[in-house]
Parts: C-alpha cells; structure tokens; sequence
C-alpha cells in the first residue's frame, strides 16, 4: 500500500493492490475533520449513470471515514502537461466538453452557490488574508450585490474544484473517456460557467489569454450565449479567487501546508485582471483599497 500526495483537505489516499489484480485505493476521510464522504458516494453514482469516468465505489465504512475506489490511474492532467506541453489544447478541449456534459446532471439537493451564499463564503477572506474581521461584512455585501447585477443566470450542476489537478488524464482512452474526474463532493448548483471559471482562472497554473479565450469561445458556443457572458465569468473568478487567497492563507497556518502561499501571487493577480475586465467601480475600489498588487500579504 502506497500513500499519495495529499491535498488541501484532510482527506489521505492509498493505493493498493486488490486480490482480483484491479488497482484501488482507499479514501481515508475522517468524519471530524473532513466532511463529503456521504456526498462522494451519492454524486459518484451520478456522474457514473451520465458515462463520465470516475471512481466506482467498492466498499464503504461511512462511520469511520472509509472509502475503497476504483484507480482511475496515475498521471494528473497537469502531471500530463508538465512533460507535454503541446497536448495543452487537447486536454483543455476535452476538459471543457466534459464540463458542458458534467453540468447537465440533474441534483436537486446540492448545496446552491447563490449571491448570499457567495458574499458569506468571503468570510475566510476577511479573517486569515486581510486579518481584519470588520471588512467581513462590507465584503460579503459588495459580492452578493455584484452576483445579482452580473450572475442572474441559470444555476446547473457544478463540481466545484474542476481543474487539472483534479482530473486524470488517460491518452491511450478515446473521447471523453480520457478524462478521469476527482475530488467532486463539494459540488454544488452554481451559475452557468463556474466551473469553466474553475478550469480556466486556475490558483496552480498560468494559462495564455489566448488559451483562455479559445475555450470560453467553445463553452459559448455550446450553449448559444451572448457576450453578456464575459461579466458573468469575471464575477464569477474574482468570488472563486478572492475565496481562494483566504483560504491559501489559512490553509499556511499549518507549516505543513505553507506550500500554498507560492500560489497567492497569481491569484492576487488574476482578481486584479478580472476587476479590471468586469469594470464596476465599487468592485474595483475596493480591490485596489484593500487587495494591492504591491503589497501582497503572506
């Protein structure tokens, strides 16, 4: 039995050998300190009845925490793109058509990202990146005022993480079958584009404007939007981001885990990118009041 990397959460996994010669792994989730293990099992079904690869479950021990998976293989879609590059257009497409396919799921009970729910999920931001409690509130008002101007769209099915670490990728599989999906019990139901915004405006990896456009182009196109689009997806990576940095900065509390302030620069810079595109002046003041380039926090 083999540990693997682990993740920002508390959950750990192992792969071991199973007597039949199939690969598993055991998911060891403990119920006090990592939540989602119930909501895996159920949304693993879904996405399975849809024809989306992702872990079968084999055994279970919900009391303690325990899941034994199916291995849907070893090489990370990034790990893939760190030694070839020039498959970047390939996986990213096929990425993008899983997520138009992964948002047609039907899962009346998920959690709703809605505008309120969005401005609260602030909070992380306020306590541990700007360390002032008092902004709290006035951040979680400008966010919820900013999704009821620009994100008043239909909410589907997201996964929430979706990005290329959170996906395997299997290139000797055809079609979309070549995309292995982790890391999907936070789902919720967001506004259309979530998780392209996930995909795209990543914490862990630059991706070219060009890249960058060529999808979003793609996500437009399948479902005949509008350019009323482009706010929507700004709105939508400046709440996802501004989250992030919060989280990034709690998370590196933990000297185990100070591995996630390498990631706050890029993030920082993707919010001020995606304030200046959405161009609201009450957003971009208070990016630019309490979120400096030049003095980035750690």
């Amino acid at each position: 039995m083999a540990a693997l990397p682990s993740d920002a959460s508390e959950r750990t996994y192992h792969r071991l050998q199973h007597t039949n010669e199939q690969a598993l792994l055991l998911m060891d989730a403990p119920p006090d300190k990592s939540l989602g293990t119930p909501e895996f099992v159920v949304l693993s079904d879904k996405l399975l009845e849809k024809g989306i690869v992702a872990p079968e479950v084999v055994g279970k021990n919900l009391d303690q925490g325990f899941l034994l998976i199916s291995d849907l293989g070893y090489k990370t879609a990034k790990a893939h793109l760190d030694v070839h590059p020039d498959d970047e257009i390939e996986v990213y497409e096929a990425l993008t058509d899983l997520l138009l396919l992964t948002e047609t799921i039907t899962a009346p009970d998920l959690p709703v990202l809605d505008a309120k729910e969005a401005g609260d999920a602030l909070a992380v931001t306020a306590d541990f990146y700007l360390r002032d409690p008092t902004l709290t509130q006035p951040l979680a008002d400008l966010m919820t005022e900013a999704y009821g101007l620009f994100c008043a769209t239909d909410y589907t099915f997201a996964l929430r993480d979706y990005h290329v670490e959170n996906a395997i990728w299997r290139p000797d599989q055809a079609g979309l079958d070549r995309i292995g999906v982790l890391d999907f019990q936070d789902a919720v139901l967001a506004p259309k584009g979530y998780d392209l915004v996930s995909l795209l405006r990543d914490a862990r990896r630059d991706l070219s404007d060009t890249l960058t456009v060529a999808m979003t182009a793609r996500y437009v196109a399948d479902h005949n939007l509008s350019a009323e689009f482009q706010p929507q997806f700004h709105c939508l990576a400046l709440q996802r981001n501004l989250k992030i940095l919060g989280i990034f900065a709690r998370l590196a509390l933990n000297p185990q885990k100070r591995r996630y302030l390498q990631f706050q620069s890029r993030v920082l810079r993707m919010v001020h990118e995606d304030t200046e595109r959405l161009c609201w002046a009450p957003m971009t003041d208070v990016i630019r009041t309490h979120f400096p380039l030049d003095a980035h926090k750690k």
